[in-house]
């Protein structure tokens, strides 16, 4: 596979979402070659099947491990491909894939950490309120602001690569870098840190 700039790896970590993987697969096949969308099967009962998704890369781990497992498996075949930057899909579907094209925008101009957006009117009551917690806590310890932390689309740069790379343990919430995007029915907004 050859890399030009830009190149962008999408990754779905899954775990027993057999039914609606494919879809997903599908939506971001309307942004993203194949070659450049990784399932990583995180020990689903049954195993997902090459035919599951749609032509994507399978990525396999025997045994459930847990999301950040699937994501640090992710990441190490984003660097090993020499990806630009990862951007991270639920393989239930709640994301929409129509916001690839901005999360792909914020890592071509430069952004480290693009964070996703999610509807108020559509989440719990707690995890609104862990969220604002979460928000302050980042703007103190970073200086940067940011519309919601806990979102989980997201996407990493090349230097937020090799940060999750050489230390999968560390929070991807805790890197100093921050922007936002989505599209269609999500805002998108930006901030840009400067340490």
């Amino acid at each position: 596979m050859a890399v030009h700039p830009g190149d962008h790896l999408v990754a779905i970590p899954c775990f027993n979402h057999q039914k609606e993987v494919g879809e997903v697969v599908r939506g971001a096949l309307r942004y993203v070659p194949a070659d450049w969308i990784a399932v990583v099967d995180d020990g689903s009962v049954p195993p997902l099947q090459p035919a599951d998704v749609c032509g994507a890369l399978l990525l396999r781990h025997e045994q459930h491990r847990g999301l950040s497992a699937a994501i640090a498996t992710a990441v190490r075949h984003a660097l090993t491909i020499g990806a630009d930057g990862l951007i991270k899909l639920d393989a239930d579907g709640q994301m929409d894939t129509e916001a690839l094209p901005c999360f792909r925008a914020a890592l071509d101009e430069g952004y480290e950490l693009v964070l996703g957006t999610f509807d108020p009117a559509l989440t719990p009551s707690l995890e609104l309120f862990a969220d604002g917690l979460f928000r302050l806590l980042f703007r103190l310890g970073t200086g940067c602001s940011v519309p919601n932390v806990l979102a989980d689309y997201r996407a990493y740069g090349p230097d937020a690569l090799r940060v999750l790379g050489a230390e999968t343990t560390t929070p991807p919430w805790a890197l100093p870098l921050a922007s936002s995007a989505s599209s269609g029915r999500r805002r998108c907004s930006r901030s840009r840190y400067d340490g």
